[in-house]
């Protein structure tokens, strides 16, 4: 099993960890299947199921809405979306920060849901993963909280390359988490040296790196 970060083979399977009953639910996976795994080149912590595309259907359909929530509760009562569908409050300071690279005429964002949480979202393009791809190339590519979700960050990281204008940026966000071995919707547990990794960027590259709230930012240039 490869690192979804790095593509390392030096990675580890542990005898603990497992699913969360409600994704194990969705997804029809065996929840004692969820290993958690550890790259011993980057150190990402990631778990062993990597999802399908008819499980990451399975698993996300209906994301938030009140009928996802409802199921939800029957597995983990007292659980809300509620908070996640507000826009989150640093997105000024994201776009201030971005424009000291330059100031995007044309933005994709990927996995976006419904684009509140993009910054320059006047602007944007919203590309759900598993919808038509859209057309063109764009001067910001952003991939606010999607890389902790999918199965192959590496190939996704690929594809938003592809969208790039000449020097045009990639701003990735992911959450830094405290250890867990139960895995509900995140499969990756980035921290700073396996983000570098993904970005194929030096860890000296990530001084660009700068804490806003409870996430950490990257530039890829």
């Amino acid at each position: 099993m490869n690192c979804p970060a790095c593509d390392s083979t030096a990675t580890t399977v542990h005898d603990f960890g497992h699913l969360a009953d409600f994704v194990a639910f969705r997804t029809g996976v065996d929840a004692d299947l969820g290993r958690t795994c550890t790259c011993g080149s980057c150190g990402l912590r990631f778990c062993a199921v990597r999802w399908t595309d008819d499980q990451a259907a399975r698993l996300y359909a209906g994301y938030r809405d009140a009928q996802y929530d409802q199921e939800r509760r029957r597995f983990e009562p007292g659980y809300s979306s509620g908070h996640l569908n507000a826009p989150r409050e640093y997105l000024s300071d994201i776009e201030t920060w971005v424009r000291e690279y330059l100031d995007p005429a044309t933005v994709l964002d990927i996995g976006g849901n419904d684009g509140m949480n993009c910054p320059f979202a006047d602007r944007a393009t919203v590309w759900e993963i598993g919808q038509p791809e859209p057309a063109g190339t764009y001067d910001l590519v952003v991939l606010a909280h999607v890389l902790e979700h999918v199965a192959a960050p590496l190939d996704l990281m690929r594809t938003a390359r592809s969208y790039l204008n000449p020097g045009g940026i990639i701003y990735v966000e992911v959450p830094i988490e405290p250890v867990m071995d139960v895995w509900h919707e995140h499969v990756q547990q980035f921290d700073r040296l396996s983000l570098a990794a993904l970005l194929h960027q030096p860890l000296a590259m990530q001084e660009r790196m700068t804490s806003v709230g409870p996430v950490r930012m990257a530039l890829a240039r």
